[in-house]
């Protein structure tokens, strides 16, 4: 099977390096992740420690796809209905040594706001405004998060007939 490099590929942990890069790149300069780590260098490292984590244990429940090779764009999706396959222990282990690092402390910070995520994805769908709506997804919730001037935004697009 050909595929073009707009085709999403479900991705493995052969992908998890480049996928890593990928996402800390994208939220580099993410305001969120700015508030929560000021320091540049600190933010990159964090960043790269947090999605290694994150894509770890989304790669195991085969939730995580790609654009491209190396992945130019990474999206981690949850369907309805999929059922939660276990972690690795590799994935569980980085979630471990992710919570006991300086990130867990900087996370506070912010757990007001990750809290409002997972309500909001039990309700709805994903993030990136004006992408998701240029594919067709519509806004159903936007949140503020305490404390700060940052907008966090739940879309939703219905499954094709």
């Amino acid at each position: 099977m050909l595929l073009d490099k707009n085709t999403a590929i479900l991705l493995s942990f052969d992908n998890l390096n480049s996928a890593t890069e990928t996402m800390s790149k994208a939220f580099r300069e993410d305001p969120l992740w700015q508030h929560v780590f000021p320091d540049e260098q600190k933010r990159q490292r964090a960043l790269a420690r947090f999605f290694e984590a994150i894509l770890t244990a989304s790669i195991s429940r085969q939730q995580t796809y790609g654009i491209g090779t190396p992945p130019a764009g990474v999206a981690v999706w949850s369907f309805p209905g999929q059922r939660q396959a276990s972690l690795s222990t590799a994935a569980f282990a980085r979630l471990l040594r992710l919570a006991v690092s300086p990130f867990a402390l900087a996370a506070i910070k912010v757990r007001s706001v990750f809290a409002q995520f997972e309500r909001m994805q039990k309700v709805h769908a994903p993030s990136n405004v004006g992408l998701y709506e240029h594919f067709g997804f519509r806004r159903v919730q936007q949140y503020a998060a305490p404390g700060t001037e940052l907008g966090i935004w739940a879309f939703y697009r219905a499954a094709p007939k």
